[in-house]
Parts: structure tokens; C-alpha cells; sequence
């Protein structure tokens, strides 16, 4: 997040904390990591007839074109305007990217503004505009933001001395008789469901209406699914209901699934939206080397899969793409390291012989992601090789940043590297750098 040249001594000329206001931008981009945010510059309001600051529209964004590429989102204080030019990597912006940004820009504004008395709070912020977006997909009569507060809430919470996880369901194919929010204070009612294996329906006006038993897909663990494998019980049953599903993991974090996919994800007090698609291509086409591409995209999702399992798991991992074996060898500490390499132990020659026939992305994510899991990289070829797993890698100058880090820097050199870090984020590198941080 970047403020124009000047709009720092306009904030203070209106007695804004130039700190406190970047928090909050900076909060409002990493909800959209698949948009680009051009540096935010700060202007006097149009002076009108008859104008009252008090009565703008909080959160506001304008098309910019025919083609729709880019948007203004606006941020109408009472003092002065914030705005940035907000696009994707390529094309058109959707009108889903837009309602949202307007959401989280309204969201933004009110809390710069309550900044200004010392009443700023980062704690809920999204969480309005995630719960408007539900209301909308779903068709919902009433405002889920409270049932998310609610779930919220037991992440805080304990049963018989366990972290507590849950499931929700909100579909419109269900009538129901009680209200949910009626037993918010009801003990039972917070250990129902665990969101893995069961979860509970509301239907449209946040009746309680059902409670049902969640499988996933025998198929799930080479599926292209675009969501982490615990949760793919919970999208499968939300697609079925045409509905939207909520779940909060022991972890603490919240998930919301969407027509089978992770939509958005709640994690570290930060509200984050997954737009696959623009993920993917940016994924794909950080990709410097040359050859053929369809089968590298085919291995970079796979592994863009294995990455999301790896991330809400919290194990932590890095996945190294290189074009070759020759590239992987010269990558590696030890030759000991890449699979048949010598001096490999009985269990490993075993596994290897199993990596060996089967390309990456036909086995099952799981296996991969317990690989990953291993101290070291596990690196793959562009066709879909496993070259190595548990490797130690070069890694590249610099004490700031950890290990993993390093190795991912220096394993970027070779070609594309993606970083789960223990705490969930997800990094991907290319060409020595970060591309993008989920």
C-alpha cells in the first residue's frame, strides 16, 4: 500500500494519522490480493450547492472505461476523498470484485473517520461487507452478520476443554420454524456440528431448518476443486442445498464455500477473498521459462491445491516447479536428496519407485501434501516429475527473512516456488521475488 506524493501532509493538514489510515488500506487491499491498487491520493470534496460532507456516501466506486479494467474505490470522509484505481492482472473486473470493494471501502471509511476521536478498531473490519455478499449470492431475507459474529465467537470458546469447530449451511430450500438466533446463549447449541462431518441449515429468513451429515467426494484428493480437502464435505453439501456454507475450524480460522469453492476465508483477524481464476493466472504466467504449457498448468494447480491443504492445516511446506532434472540437481544441497538418488534408505526407494511411475498431479494430494510436510522442498519438473521431497536447498543471502524464505527466493531462480509458512500464508515466488501473498 502506497499514498501519493502529498497525501500524507493532507491527512495531517486534517488532523489524520497517516499510520492509523494506512493500517486501514492496507487491511482493505489484502482482502482482494488478486486486484492491483495504484498509490491512494487524497482530494478536497466537489463543492457543491446546498453540500453537507455528513451526508456523502461513505464507500463508493466508479467504473473507469467501457471495458470496465479498472475502478475508482472511493473513500468519502467527512474531511477530504481517499482514492486508488483498483484492476487485475488482465481484463475485465467482475460486478462481484466491484459490490465488495464498495463494501470494504464503506467499511474503511467509517473507521478512518472514527479515527480521528480514537475509536478506530480493526477487529471487525470485512465482516460487514463479507456478511452483505452472503445475503446476496444466497438470496438471503435476513442479515447473516450475526450468525458469523456468533461463529466467530466460539473460536474464543472451549467444550470440555476443546477448541471448538463448526457448520453452517444457509440455503433457501429449506423452511424452517426456530430462529438460530434465539439460541446464540444455548450450550448444546454450540457443539451440534463439528463442519467436518456434520452442519446445520437455515433457510432464508435464519430459521433452523435441518441438520445433516457431510461427505466428501471419493475422487477429492485429485480434483481441482479450489478449496482445502477438509472442507470439500461442506461445499459438496452447500452446493447440493444451493446454498452457502460456513465453517470454523479448530484452528480458529473461518471458511465460506461457495458453489463448491473456497470463497472466503477469515484468518488472523483478516477477512481475505480467493478469486481462484486471477490466482491461477497469475500462478501460470509468472512462468518465465519456455515449452510446452498445458502440462506445467496442469502440475502448478495441483500444486496450488496441495498449497491451500498445506495452509489450513498449518503444517507448513514449499513446492519448487523447475523445468528439468538438471535444474532440480543443481538446486539441491545433496544428491542424496533427489528421489533414486544414492545412498537412499529401504522405506525411501520404496516411495521413490511410486513417485516414479505416477505423475504428481494423478496422485492423491494427500500423500503429497504429508511429503511436503517434510523438512526441505519437495521439488517437481514442469511434465509433472517428483524430483525430490525433504531436500535441502541453496538458499539465498540475507538475515531478515527465515529459512523457508530464503530457500523459496533462491528456488524462484530456477523457476516458480510456492511457500506455505507455518502460520498459513501462502507465497508465491518467481524470478527471485514474491508475486503474490495469500
Amino acid at each position: 500500500m502506497k499514498f501519493r506524493s502529498g497525501t500524507r501532509r493532507r491527512l495531517v493538514g486534517k488532523e489524520f494519522e497517516p499510520e492509523d489510515v494506512k493500517l486501514v488500506l492496507e487491511r482493505l487491499e489484502s482482502a482482494v490480493p488478486h486486484l492491483h491498487f495504484s498509490p491512494w491520493g487524497a482530494r478536497a470534496h466537489k463543492k457543491t450547492k446546498g453540500h453537507d460532507p455528513d451526508e456523502l456516501p461513505i464507500g463508493e466506486g466508479l467504473w473507469k472505461g467501457n471495458r470496465r479494467t479498472e475502478i475508482e474505490v472511493i473513500l468519502n470522509l467527512r474531511a477530504l476523498r481517499l482514492g486508488s484505481l483498483c484492476k487485475r492482472d488482465a481484463g475485465a473486473l467482475s460486478e462481484d470484485d466491484y459490490e465488495f470493494l464498495i463494501g470494504l471501502a464503506d467499511e474503511a471509511a467509517r473507521l478512518v473517520d472514527a479515527s480521528l476521536t480514537g475509536a478506530m478498531s480493526l477487529f471487525e473490519y470485512g465482516t460487514s461487507a463479507v456478511a452483505e455478499d452472503i445475503r446476496r449470492r444466497a438470496r438471503l431475507e435476513f442479515d447473516p452478520l450475526g450468525a458469523i459474529r456468533f461463529i466467530r465467537a466460539l473460536s474464543q470458546d472451549t467444550y470440555e476443554n476443546q477448541r471448538i469447530s463448526y457448520g453452517l449451511i444457509l440455503s433457501k430450500k429449506h423452511d424452517g420454524r426456530d430462529s438460530f438466533a434465539m439460541g446464540f446463549d444455548n450450550k448444546r447449541l454450540k457443539r451440534l456440528t463439528d463442519g467436518f462431518s456434520t452442519a446445520l441449515t437455515l433457510d432464508s429468513e435464519g430459521r433452523l431448518s435441518d441438520y445433516v451429515c457431510l461427505t466428501p467426494p471419493k475422487n477429492e484428493g485429485v480434483r481441482a476443486s479450489r478449496r482445502p480437502w477438509w472442507i470439500a464435505g461442506l461445499a459438496e453439501r452447500a452446493d447440493g442445498l444451493t446454498g452457502i456454507g460456513i465453517a470454523l475450524l479448530r484452528s480458529g480460522e473461518m471458511l465460506v464455500v461457495h458453489r463448491k469453492r473456497m470463497l472466503y476465508s477469515l484468518r488472523s483477524g483478516q477477512w481475505r477473498v480467493w478469486n481462484h481464476a486471477a490466482i491461477l493466472a497469475r500462478l501460470v504466467g509468472a512462468w518465465k521459462s519456455g515449452g510446452p504449457r498445458r502440462q506445467l498448468e496442469r502440475v502448478l494447480v495441483y500444486l496450488y491445491h496441495v498449497a491451500l491443504d498445506l495452509s489450513f492445516r498449518r503444517s507448513g511446506g514449499l513446492l519448487v516447479v523447475v523445468p528439468d532434472e538438471s535444474r532440480a540437481s543443481e538446486l539441491v544441497m545433496s544428491k542424496t536428496d533427489m528421489v533414486r538418488g544414492t545412498s537412499r534408505g529401504v522405506a525411501e526407494k520404496a516411495l521413490d519407485r511410486r513417485l516414479a511411475s505416477t505423475k504428481i498431479h494423478r496422485m492423491d494430494r494427500r500423500l503429497i501434501a504429508d511429503l511436503a510436510s517434510l523438512d526441505g522442498a519437495l521439488i517437481a519438473s514442469r511434465n509433472g516429475r517428483v524430483l525430490a521431497y525433504g531436500a535441502m536447498t541453496k538458499s539465498a543471502g540475507g538475515k531478515r527473512q527465515g529459512a523457508r524464505t530464503r530457500a523459496a527466493i533462491a528456488s524462484s531462480g530456477r523457476g516458480i516456488a510456492i511457500k506455505v509458512s507455518s502460520d498459513g500464508t501462502i507465497s508465491l515466488y518467481a524470478a527471485r521475488r514474491c508475486v503474490m501473498e495469500l
